[in-house]
């Protein structure tokens, strides 16, 4: 056992309270349409992936011992949050695309928002 189910859960929690900005919860929608948009992808994330990737972006801050997500908590957890939601369409595998290679393409070309 690494540590008391109580503790855990008592951190699961906290993460729960960390604060996002609505910038960032946009930027977390757009990210995450941006999936639905790509022409190749079959199936692009649902919108239960925003809440996923809004949780762990909390989750990563936290983790980083803070209580508000930065953009970089969100850039950090995407692609591994969302690939396994994807299904790549018969051309993205004829050229040798992997989805995390798409959503890579999707993070660099989504302006993250600024925060003040």
């Amino acid at each position: 056992q690494v540590m008391p189910r109580e503790q855990l859960i008592a951190m699961q929690e906290e993460a729960d309270r960390v604060f996002i900005k609505p910038e960032l919860v946009d930027y977390i929608v757009t990210l995450i349409a941006a999936t639905r948009k790509h022409p190749l992808l079959d199936r692009g994330a649902s919108p239960r992936a925003t809440l996923a990737v809004t949780s762990m972006a909390k989750a990563m801050a936290y983790l980083n011992g803070r209580d508000y997500v930065v953009p970089e908590d969100v850039q950090t957890v995407y692609c591994e949050t969302v690939a396994h939601r994807l299904l790549l369409s018969p051309e993205a595998e004829v050229r040798g695309k992997t989805a995390e290679g798409i959503l890579k393409e999707i993070l660099e070309g989504t302006t993250a928002p600024t925060l003040r």
